[in-house]
């Protein structure tokens, strides 16, 4: 499917190009001087790159190889394969950014050697990290180059990335801020309601952030110490507020504390690992308050007007408390809104007869805790991690007794085997920008081939665990393409037991039903179990049922929320699209719009998400913004 962006085309998962070596141990591996090899091919490529010279340039690829690039020379986020469109991007880029690779350490480096590392017996890359330089505008970046042998002995290039760190001429400086702002000092560092912001008459924002939770406040700390203009707004009357309100008291993190670091403001020592819903909202609030964000709570953003003629947006406001409006003007809009997973897109089974039911029922995404359910049978519908997530919260709130429900297999992992996996480089003491780097560096498509291989040794050590949860009526899904369902499903029939939920299961404290819900009934729910039907009894029901793709721009049209005629214009950031390069659609880049940007993901990606976001918008405040690589090069 052909993308409302020019050159972009919705892609599967499965289809990406992707490309994992042999590279089985070899003679004097153990002897093997990867400084000495690693300095010496850096050095040829800072030299080919300054002398221009491509042929060299290419001369240092692998045939099958990838370029994965965020916001350095392409100033987009871009996964080039192939040698020929890999050199011509180069080439095409060098005449105005300019690159200057680097062949010592500077500040900004990654936290690693130069080192041959394996990842499996027939997998190996010779790791070169580098810092360079870019012009217009002026920039510090990060590179890391996985080399592999050669038939000749050389080392070639099997995957760059590269990453933009910071802009030389607008650093991100240390907050709170000191440099003038419109902001005022006494409308900063609100973590609850203040009313409507104090602007000077006339005043013009370098950007409006929507939304004050993780993403948005990571945005906020960028801009502010940047150096831009910059307001946040949230409905709620706390910032992160939506942690602990509706929807998400029960919630815990499923990886270490420390991956939703917001930048600037580490995680105080006393939080627990695994932070619940009021520690994550009290976390996101002290943030607001040390560093003193020009964050409003309390306010709701009704629309927002662009003017062709101006290039700026109106955005009209509203105090939630008082009712009271106002309007501000920005040049840009940054939205932070969750709009891939949130109370703006439930997915409601297809459910008849409501009205014979008048037990309580809730979807997860309303879900606070147990109360409307005390003392009562309950059935969750879903068998994921917030349908076992909300099965504990109700066992421990009170309820009588819980089912939960589960219509098709689900892929089960204990914690233990799976954290190294999900919480990857984050597990071993590196630097936060580090591990942010590794985690993301790889293109998805390799990426998806190297987790199904490590899915598949993890669930060749959870036979015995296997047996247990399918002794208790569970479905079992196995050989899981994690990447690909997580894109499919936004990680549905997916359950990893940190807080060992399970328990409750063996212990007989929850129980498992299996089928499909199909229609309500006076005392429960009637599911079909392979062609049976049959019903469960229940008290009360909680829909665990997941998210789903809703057209959002077209709904932001429609209700108001954009004033522009955007709806043909944007991409969709609901979807978890990806292009034919394995990136995301309509997020933090190219939204269609160039000056709006969606900064909804995952909470772990909020720093780099945030310096990229940050970077565009300086960027084009300073007239610096760059031409970014046409869409156009030819793909191998």
């Amino acid at each position: 499917m052909t993308l409302k962006t020019p050159g972009r085309i919705s892609t599967l998962a499965p289809d990406l190009p992707s490309y994992i070596p042999s590279v089985p141990s070899f003679e004097g591996e153990d002897e093997f001087d990867a400084a000495k090899v690693g300095q010496a091919f850096l050095e040829k490529l800072s030299q080919v790159v300054k002398d221009k010279d491509w042929d060299g340039f290419a001369g240092l690829f692998d045939e099958n190889c990838f370029w994965k690039d965020a916001l350095t020379l392409t100033f987009d986020k871009r996964t080039l394969h192939g040698k020929k469109p890999i050199v011509e991007a180069w080439k095409t880029l060098a005449g105005t950014r300019k690159p200057t690779i680097h062949t010592t350490p500077k500040e900004y480096g990654l936290g690693l050697p130069i080192a041959l590392n394996r990842l499996a017996p027939t997998l190996a890359s010779l790791d070169v990290t580098f810092t360079f330089e870019t012009e217009a505008p002026k920039s510090n970046c990060v590179g890391l180059a996985k080399l592999i042998p050669q038939p000749d002995g050389s080392w070639k290039i099997w995957v760059l990335s590269t990453l933009f760190v910071s802009l030389q001429e607008h650093p991100f400086g240390k907050l709170p801020r000191e440099s003038p702002s419109l902001i005022s000092n006494d409308q900063r560092g609100h973590s609850k309601a203040q009313g409507l912001p104090k602007l000077p008459e006339g005043a013009v924002l370098d950007a409006v952030v929507i939304g004050a939770s993780t993403l948005g406040a990571a945005n906020t700390i960028a801009l502010d110490s940047a150096g831009a203009n910059v307001v946040a707004f949230d409905s709620v009357a706390q910032a992160g507020g939506n942690w602990s309100g509706a929807g998400k008291a029960f919630v815990i993190l499923h990886h270490l504390a420390s991956m939703m670091t917001l930048p600037q403001f580490p995680i105080p020592g006393d939080y627990s690992e695994d932070m619940g819903g009021e520690q994550i909202t009290r976390y996101i609030s002290a943030a607001v308050e040390a560093l003193r964000l020009p964050v409003f709570c309390g306010i709701k953003v009704v629309s927002n007007t662009y003017h062709e003629a101006s290039r700026l947006w109106t955005v009209l406001i509203e105090d939630v408390a008082t009712k009271q409006r106002a309007t501000v003007t920005t040049r840009n809009l940054v939205l932070c809104m969750g709009s891939i997973a949130s109370a703006a897109n439930p997915r409601y089974p297809n459910l008849t007869h409501r009205e014979a039911f008048a037990g309580p029922v809730q979807h997860a995404v309303e879900y606070k805790d147990a109360a409307p359910f005390g003392n009562k049978s309950v059935l969750v519908v879903g068998a994921s991690n917030s349908a076992h997530d909300i099965a504990r919260s109700l066992v421990e709130g009170g309820a009588r007794e819980v089912t939960v429900l589960q219509r098709g297999p689900t892929a089960f992992f204990e914690w233990d085997k799976i954290k190294p996996f999900i919480e990857g480089p984050y597990l071993y003491g590196l630097d936060l920008a580090t591990a942010d780097f590794l985690f993301s560096m790889l293109p998805l498509g390799i990426g998806r081939d190297m987790a199904r291989g490590a899915m598949a040794a993890i669930e060749a050590t959870q036979e015995e665990f296997y047996k247990k949860l399918e002794g208790k009526g569970y479905s079992i899904q196995r050989n899981r393409d994690f990447v690909t369902k997580t894109l499919e499903t936004r990680n549905g029939s997916f359950f990893m037991d940190r807080q060992k939920s399970l328990e409750l299961v063996f212990e007989g404290k929850v129980k498992v039903a299996r089928g499909e819900a199909v229609r309500y009934a006076e005392d429960g729910i009637v599911v079909n179990d392979n062609g049976q039907e049959k019903k469960i009894e229940a008290e009360g029901i909680v829909l665990a049922t997941g998210f789903e793709d809703v057209d959002m721009p077209r709904r932001w049209v429609e209700s108001g929320f954009l004033k522009s005629n955007l709806a043909e214009k944007l991409e969709n950031p609901c979807t978890l699209d990806i292009d034919q390069e394995g990136e995301f659609v309509g997020l933090f880049t190219d939204s269609g719009h160039p000056h709006l940007y969606v900064g909804s993901t995952n909470v772990v990606s909020c720093r780099w998400i945030s310096t990229l976001i940050s970077a565009q918008i300086v960027a084009d405040v300073n007239g610096e913004f760059p031409s970014r690589l046409p869409r156009t090069v030819e793909q191998k």
